[in-house]
């Protein structure tokens, strides 16, 4: 009986960790936005964010899920801490808040609010089947306008993830693209930055934050690889040091740019300004993310201040995680499933063999 206990533990586990693996480039494709830390915007986000620390009002109010030409797949934001910012959920969406909320927050067109704390501020339902859970007690105003009455409820949205396996993974997977070998050249000619390759797989540049200083100003960035879906990653070492994205600098192709990454590494406790419009997404986990101006891609950073919207362009042809290839299939993963099965038939062989002596 022990040796059963112990194994059906062994079942447990192997079938726990094959489900908790995130995968970087699922995570960049999913959300507009996602911080390690606070965030502020009086923008518009037109997809999901994931914020990992408070949600501030210094800015304004954030509209979310706002543009219906660009809804996510999952219409859920998500932040970890506490909202202070006013925030109108859009289309349907839906907010979850794991700490207090202290803001006005209005749901519409049915959209659906999880507070796990407690509620200081006002929300506003539009109907069902949205609904306005709040795990905590509740000092503000609620008018549930027709959504379902779920006080005292706090899981009727549950975070995707924890917070530090999201960072982590988006922290390696920075590591890893930053570590992979420059198979592409650049250079300018005239005002035009070119960024070439046309090779097999995806598409490596590699560059320091001067480099691509020299390369942006007064320049418009053309990336000449062989195809619109090849992956492109623009690796930038930072080397310690803040950058601003020269405001004369813009792309070539005049829409967003859902096949480019630029990974800006080792820039712990900097900021990254961009005042003009930037059409690629941007990981940038150790630094701050300021912008003016819109910016149509993923952003993934240490925090984030926004002065200008969010476009739901996600990133759509990442490079994988291990070499110069597309990445690994979603999981759950072979090998792990393989030994759950194995060990499933063992103990169903040894539940025989006990009946049969039985």
């Amino acid at each position: 009986m022990k040796r059963l206990g112990l194994l059906l533990l062994s079942v447990s586990f192997i079938s726990s960790a094959s489900a908790s693996a995130l995968d970087p480039a699922a995570l960049l494709a999913s959300y507009n936005l996602i911080t390690a830390g606070n965030a502020t915007t009086n923008g518009d986000i037109e997809g999901a964010m994931l914020v990992g620390g408070n949600f501030t009002g210094a800015a304004g109010t954030a509209n979310l899920f706002n543009n219906t030409a660009h809804l996510p797949s999952d219409k859920t934001s998500y932040i970890y801490g506490n909202n202070s910012s006013g925030i109108n959920v859009d289309n349907g969406g839906r907010l979850y808040i794991g700490g207090n909320n202290n803001g006005p927050v209005n749901l519409n067109a049915k959209g659906s609010i999880q507070v796990a704390g407690n509620n200081a501020g006002n929300i506003n339902g539009s109907g069902a089947p949205g609904f306005i859970a709040v795990g905590g007690s509740n000092s503000g105003s609620i008018n549930f306008n027709g959504a379902a009455n779920l006080m005292g409820n706090s899981t009727a949205i549950v975070p995707v993830a924890s917070l530090s396996d999201v960072v982590s993974t988006l922290t390696s997977y920075s590591v890893t693209l930053a570590a992979k070998t420059a198979n592409g050249t650049t250079s300018k000619v005239g005002n035009i930055a070119k960024f070439e390759y046309a090779g097999a797989g995806p598409a490596i540049f590699s560059l320091t934050a001067n480099d691509l200083t020299t390369l942006a100003t007064n320049a418009n960035m053309d990336f000449l690889v062989p195809a619109a879906d090849t992956p492109v990653v623009v690796n930038v070492d930072l080397q310690g040091a803040s950058w601003t994205a020269p405001s004369s600098g813009h792309f070539v192709s005049g829409s967003p740019l859902q096949n480019v990454l630029f990974n800006f590494y080792n820039g712990s406790g900097s900021t990254l300004s961009f005042s003009t419009l930037w059409e690629a997404s941007i990981l940038a986990m150790g630094s701050e993310v300021i912008n003016g101006t819109p910016i149509e891609g993923s952003v993934a950073a240490a925090s984030f201040t926004g002065h200008g919207e969010l476009h739901n362009y996600p990133l759509q042809h990442p490079p994988g995680d291990g070499g110069n290839e597309n990445p690994p299939p979603a999981i759950p993963e072979p090998a792990p499933l393989g030994m759950m099965f194995g060990a499933l038939l063992v103990l169903a062989g040894m539940l025989r063999r006990k009946a049969i002596r039985a």
